[in-house]
């Protein structure tokens, strides 16, 4: 649609003194305009008709002046009872979907961001404490959650996001469990402030190993756990300063199994446990087996519905998010 031109009219705020609408008879309402009738619009009912269709005429005009005088480089966005538009600080960002420095769009839709954050389907142990967002603190031995038994015998990713607290000198755990063949399976910190994972090795006495500097206290850090296959890679990154990466060479993948439960904010036995202030984003974390996120902490994560993990035969009915019924014997998944 092309931008229009607004035309060269003058019209006033209101007319006359707003007008009085005058109740109709019932034979008007039935029969509506009667030749020789002209006082179903006369006088203050007249005057009310000019002055509702100056109004509205007004409310039109300026709300289309609010999008016709967006410039190229900006965005419209209404606050409270007005229009505001925001500069998009550099173009390139939708002009030739390079990655932009422009903080001030991502800062308005942060602020209007709806949390999809599902505590459902974690299982709360003792009283840590967990916001609307997913962000968890108040980490104790009898404090923490649990998740679902996972199988990570194939390729798997663990990712999500944490945030240290003040003091880092503690053995913490964001998250750990056990297997059948492998007692420890730890991601956290070291108490000499090393990020640390515990994994299934070749060796019975070197089953852990380090990154190469210490994490800074109350600094948010993105990690990824990931086995290709072969082998097993440790990614953690502050978005800046920090981005080490390793991969230990006594992995044992044959030593892979389910992990019943996972903890998160300790480890199976609670000595690595997280600080008290450090933070858990719950929202952001995920798993995924063999290509296919088996646990997300997010509404959108694994709920949203993924056909291809599903073969529908005959005609059952399925809604766009998920909920499937019409069932019968030549109808299911």
């Amino acid at each position: 649609m092309d931008k229009q031109t607004k035309p060269d009219i003058s019209i006033p705020e209101s007319f006359a003194n707003n007008g009085t609408k005058t109740d109709f008879s019932e034979t008007k309402i039935e029969n509506g305009f009667e030749r020789f009738t002209p006082e179903i619009l006369a006088g203050d009912n007249l005057n009310k008709f000019i002055d509702d269709t100056y109004k509205g005429l007004n409310y039109s005009i300026k709300t289309s002046d609010a999008v016709n005088l967006i410039n190229d480089e900006e965005i419209l966005t209404v606050h409270d009872n007005f229009f505001r538009t925001l500069p998009l600080q550099n173009p390139l960002a939708y002009s030739t979907g390079k990655i932009s420095e422009d903080k001030i769009l991502f800062n308005e839709v942060k602020k209007r961001k709806r949390s999809t954050f599902d505590l459902s389907k974690f299982t709360v142990v003792g009283s840590p404490v967990i916001g609307a967002d997913g962000g968890a603190s108040g980490f104790s031995s009898n404090n923490y959650l649990t998740i679902q038994p996972i199988d990570i015998s194939k390729p798997f990713k663990f990712s999500g996001t944490f945030t240290t607290g003040t003091d880092i000198y503690h053995s913490q755990a964001v998250f750990g469990g056990t297997m059948t063949s492998c007692p420890y399976f730890i991601l956290g910190i070291h108490l000499d402030g090393y990020p640390i994972i515990y994994y299934p090795s070749t060796s019975t006495t070197i089953y852990w190993t380090k990154l190469s500097k210490i994490v800074s206290p109350n600094t948010t850090y993105g990690y990824e756990l990931t086995f290709d296959g072969t082998n097993l890679t440790f990614n953690l990154t502050d978005g800046a300063s920090y981005n080490l990466t390793m991969t230990p060479t006594n992995f044992d993948a044959s030593k892979l199994g389910v992990l019943s439960p996972l903890y998160i904010g300790r480890n199976a036995t609670g000595t690595y446990v997280m600080q008290p202030d450090a933070t858990i984003d719950l929202s952001q974390f995920s798993i995924t087996v063999d290509g296919k996120e088996v646990f997300s902490g997010n509404k959108t994560g694994s709920d949203v519905i993924k056909p291809d993990n599903y073969e529908v035969v005959g005609n059952p009915v399925i809604t766009d998010d998920g909920v499937a019924s019409g069932f019968s014997s030549s109808a299911y998944l």
